[in-house]
């Protein structure tokens, strides 16, 4: 891939995290007109139709064209899962979740957290327990781990009173 479309994306990263969207979904089109194979570009926009535009049609067409263009670009998979968790669209969320887990450099904490979340919602508690556990065992972050204990000690709390 080009220098050119690696440093048009830098430029439109750097533009979504200084809160400026519509800069950065500017650039990026730029960027996908010129260079419709950079599949990086479409999980950024994806990102940003997701959160600053609440477009979730929009984004998750994103999302899919970064998975197909650049499968092994991570960044995309949790993002699109974390949309179909909102949409309770459970079976595509595990099968989203599946395909990211076989791809390096796919936080692996925050995939099993979301498992855990969409078992919790189903009131599947020995699975969430199970996703939450795994989540603390791959995270090396401090804060982190401590959210994933107070998923598995709330789920403790709702198996009980279930």
């Amino acid at each position: 891939m080009s220098i050119e479309a690696e440093r048009l994306f830098f430029e439109a990263r750097m533009k979504a995290d200084e809160g400026d969207a519509g800069v950065a979904a500017g650039l990026l089109h730029d960027l996908t007109a010129r260079y419709p194979d950079f599949g990086k570009a479409y999980a950024l926009l994806g990102i940003i139709y997701l959160i600053s535009f609440e477009d979730h049609a929009q984004a998750e067409t994103y999302f899919k064209q970064s998975i197909t263009l650049a499968p092994a670009y991570s960044f995309a998979y949790l993002h699109y899962a974390e949309l179909l968790f909102s949409q309770e669209r459970y079976t595509e969320l595990v099968a989203i979740i599946n395909k990211g887990l076989e791809t390096p450099g796919i936080d692996k904490d925050k995939a099993y957290h979301l498992l855990g979340l969409m078992h919790e919602r189903q009131q599947q508690f020995e699975d969430a327990l199970d996703n939450f556990r795994t989540a603390m065992m791959y995270s090396v972050d401090d804060d982190e781990i401590a959210k994933y204990q107070k998923a598995v000690e709330r789920c403790l709390m709702k198996r009980k009173i279930s």
